[in-house]
């Protein structure tokens, strides 16, 4: 199957103005395989020839027109002219601003001006300015021309439409000469010092497309080595004049020629090896081995591959291995381990030994230190442990330890209180840190303290005491050692104390009182007298009275956290016991939390005549609220429980209205025959003679009841209308309803005229 096939559409030959656009038109043959080849033009449909060529931006190109110049702005000496200058274009392309003709230039009336006495003889007609010179390819500006050079128009059209022709421009040696502000020419010798340009250039608007044609040239490299390949024929655009070879664009419109195919190189393929390409390296310096896969083989078909032994390829085979990144790698820093620090606290230094290394041989050697890069050099010192050494301090420990039994010797230390029995040996010690204990020295009351045979200062420091007594020992003992003081209280226990806390505290000794739930689990302390960890108990009093009876209010308790043995006891702070559990006991509570209410009633209302309950008697109501005294406001009825029953809101009072009556209605229609006796009859109910309201049953029981029926007589049939009150009385009268009184009276006109009919009826029998 034949057709035209088309390539795309160049670039059109000008942007504006009317240019030509061309593409490749080519007939081809499609095989049943899909595949296509170029054929001979005339194969093809010449009727269907897709066009080869077109029409381009046609539209009118920009284009700069000048107007005429003024007169001249001075009536002396030199001036200016100008004239308009506009760009006439269509849509958005726009004339080039370098090209724009000068709007001013310089001109001269001829006559010169004169300076008589002071009045210079000069009229302006416009504003003075400088000439622009001639325009070119480029703007020129008046600095540009303060030296000579060479100043260029613009190229005037191609002397051809088609092929080769030439253009021309005016080139001018030109200067700009301040004092006469003018631009004057000069010889081209005066602008010497530049190459003059050309002012004549080839040129070329398209080509002469007829005078090319497609030229065979030779044929192209087999496509393969072995097995048979294809060559195809070269083509190469000429010239018709001359035989030379341009572009093939030059042959865009030259009809083509039919390419000839042949079968090349259909000699079996030898064996030869496959050589994969080369993997990376091991190493990125110092010498590594890159590696590659080699295989003999030999094809026998197209795209089909005998794998063979390596023997039979020719010999010696390619190496599988190659040696890669042989240059030395660039030497690196390595360092050792820190030292110890050179402190234990406070701010020290630790150091380590930095060394150049590079890698030869495969192996690290050591190099200068020269050729490693300082830049990166790591750090050789670092300080070390910056925790801050401890302050020298006495230790003092916030501890109250009260004696219940006979202890030989009973331990304090700074910062205790000690409430002791008599006859007791006591010792006391200053502890403390980054001080010279030996150096302490105990001040009793204030005062230097005195040694005697029962109380001295021992070599370690301590305080000792034998036999302690009530009005010699107890007092305040001061430890001064460094310019640190700590004090350490001695009192003796009373025997009412004495009772009052073995009784409190043997509920807790024997298991009857058990405050440890209140922590999340048991807390271990150090004895000050045993030195072993005994567990704390947390005591408490009772919760104190509420402050308020209602409304909210508080109450409090004392917590202490203790060690308790059989002996003595040792207050500590009660932080000690919360320092391991997530829970405190609170100190405070709310209490009472209920509002002070009261049941506050409004005034009784009127005693109503609407409200009668009993002969002579109503009711009268008031509002009953239960009532929050914090805010004055009406609460739930609930909250006011508490106050017993609420006061009445409903009572009795005495009305004369209340007085009870039969009220009766009218009396109705005589119930009988026209002309004939009936009677009438009403309804009664009991009711309260102010507000005419029912009654309660019985009330008027007191009172005779009123007659119900009475006696009367229907008006004269004559007297009464005749006539019919319903639709339905013809029905009446032909069911033979008329007997009844009722039909009678409510159908009369029908009824009578049936009995008409009636009469009539029986005198015709007659």
């Amino acid at each position: 199957m034949f057709s035209w096939r088309v390539g795309p559409w160049q670039n059109c030959t000008r942007d504006c103005g009317g240019g030509i656009s061309w593409r490749i038109v080519t007939c081809v043959k499609t095989n049943e395989d899909d595949t296509q080849i170029l054929v001979r033009d005339s194969e093809c449909d010449e009727n269907k020839r897709p066009s080869s060529r077109k029409s381009c931006n046609g539209l009118m190109c920009p284009t700069w027109h000048a107007g005429e110049w003024s007169v001249c702005s001075v009536s002396c000496g030199k001036g200016v002219q100008r004239r308009e200058v506009v760009c006439r274009h269509v849509g958005d392309v726009f004339c080039h601003e370098v090209e724009k003709p000068r709007t001013v230039k310089t001109c001269t009336t001829g006559v010169p001006c004169y300076d008589l006495a002071g009045d210079i003889q000069e009229r302006k007609v416009g504003e003075f300015g400088g000439g622009d010179g001639i325009q070119g390819d480029q703007a020129i500006t008046k600095e540009d021309l303060y030296t000579p050079r060479f100043v260029t128009t613009t190229w005037d059209s191609c002397s051809a439409t088609c092929g080769e022709g030439v253009h021309f421009r005016y080139v001018r040696c030109q200067v700009f000469l301040r004092y006469l502000d003018d631009y004057v020419d000069l010889p081209d010798e005066d602008c010497s010092d530049e190459a003059k340009p050309a002012e004549k250039e080839v040129c070329m608007v398209e080509p002469c497309y007829d005078q090319y044609h497609w030229v065979p040239v030779g044929m192209t490299a087999c496509s393969h080595t072995c097995l048979g390949g294809i060559q195809e024929t070269i083509f190469a655009c000429m010239s018709k004049v001359n035989q030379m070879t341009v572009a093939d664009s030059f042959c865009a419109e030259a009809p083509h020629v039919q390419v000839e195919r042949r079968v090349c190189n259909d000699r079996p393929c030898p064996q030869r090896w496959d050589l994969g390409a080369f993997g990376s390296c091991s190493k990125s310096c110092g010498g590594g081995v890159k590696s590659r896969a080699v295989k003999c083989i030999q094809e026998y078909a197209q795209n089909s591959v005998l794998n063979l032994p390596d023997f039979m390829c020719a010999q010696p085979g390619p190496p599988f291995t190659t040696y890669c990144n042989d240059m030395d790698c660039p030497a690196h820093w390595t360092v050792g381990n820190w030292s110890m620090c050179s402190v234990t606290c406070g701010i020290g230094v630790q150091m380590r030994i930095p060394l150049c290394q590079r890698v030869q041989n495969s192996s690290l050697v050591n190099v200068s230190l020269s050729d490693c890069d300082v830049t990166v050099k790591p750090l050789t010192e670092m300080s070390c442990n910056l925790t801050a050494c401890p302050q020298p301090k006495i230790k003092v420990n916030k501890l109250k330890l009260f004696q219940l039994n006979k202890i030989r010797t009973i331990r304090l230390s700074a910062g205790m209180e000690g409430h002791i029995l008599p006859d007791t040996n006591i010792v006391i010690k200053c502890p403390n840190v980054g001080l010279d204990r030996q150096k302490v020295t105990w001040f009793k009351n204030g005062l230097k303290f005195r040694r005697s045979k029962r109380a001295k200062v021992a070599r370690s420091g301590a305080l000792r005491i034998r036999q302690a007594y009530p009005g010699r020992d107890d007092a305040v003992y001061s430890c001064l050692i460094g310019g640190l003081e700590a004090n350490v209280t001695i009192s003796f226990i009373s025997s009412f104390e004495l009772l009052q806390a073995k009784i409190l505290r043997e509920k807790y000794l024997n298991g009857k009182e058990d405050n440890h739930n209140v922590l999340n689990k048991t807390v271990y302390y150090k004895d000050p007298i045993d030195r072993k960890r005994k567990p704390l108990t947390l005591i408490s009093t009772e919760w104190s009275r509420c402050s308020v009876t209602c409304g909210g209010g508080l109450q409090s308790r004392n917590i202490s956290c203790e060690l308790i043995s059989s002996r003595y006891y040792a207050a500590l702070p009660k932080e000690e016991c919360f320092r391991h559990s997530a829970v405190s006991p609170a100190l405070i509570q709310s209490c009472n939390v209920d509002p002070c209410v009261e049941w506050q009633t409004g005034n009784w209302s009127e005693c109503s005549d609407l409200d009668c309950v009993r002969y002579e008697y109503s009711i009268q109501r008031r509002s009953v609220d239960c009532v929050n005294l914090f805010n004055d406001t009406v609460t739930n009825s609930s909250w006011c429980t508490g106050l017993g029953f609420p006061p009445d809101s409903i009572r009795d009072c005495f009305n004369r209205n209340c007085s009870v009556k039969w009220l009766t209605s009218k009396w109705s229609e005589c119930i009988a025959d026209c002309g004939e006796k009936g009677i009438r009859v009403r309804s009664y109910k009991c009711v309260w003679s102010g507000s005419e309201l029912p009654a309660t049953f019985g009330s008027c029981d007191v009172i005779a009841r009123p007659a119900t029926t009475r006696t009367c007589k229907a008006k004269p049939c004559e007297d009464l209308e005749c006539r019919d009150e319903s639709e339905n009385c013809p029905l009446v009268a032909q069911t033979a309803l008329c007997d009844y009184p009722a039909y009678k009276r409510t159908c009369c006109k029908s009824c009578r005229n049936q009995s008409d009919i009636d009469n009539d009826t029986e005198e015709a029998k007659t």
